[in-house]
């Protein structure tokens, strides 16, 4: 993997781990794909506040059309 892209996922999820303690969004999963191939995933929070079960990036989230936000710059 290139030094900038490590860097760069590094740098992520430490903007992100601040953005949940400043804001209390209790979780949040991201995953970065590079040249056609997943490079990193992580999981941040819990995925049950009830249980205080922790967050994997195995959990899956119906996300509805709140994607499109994402793709149609992209496109």
């Amino acid at each position: 993997m290139d030094t900038w892209l490590r860097s760069a996922i590094d740098y992520i999820g430490s903007w992100i781990e601040f953005q949940q303690r400043t804001i209390g969004q209790p979780d949040v999963i991201v995953a970065f794909a590079h040249r056609g191939e997943t490079v990193a995933e992580h999981a941040f929070g819990l995925a049950n506040l009830d249980t205080g079960e922790k967050l994997t990036p195995r959990h899956r989230f119906r996300i509805a059309s709140h994607s499109k936000s994402f793709t149609s710059p992209a496109s």
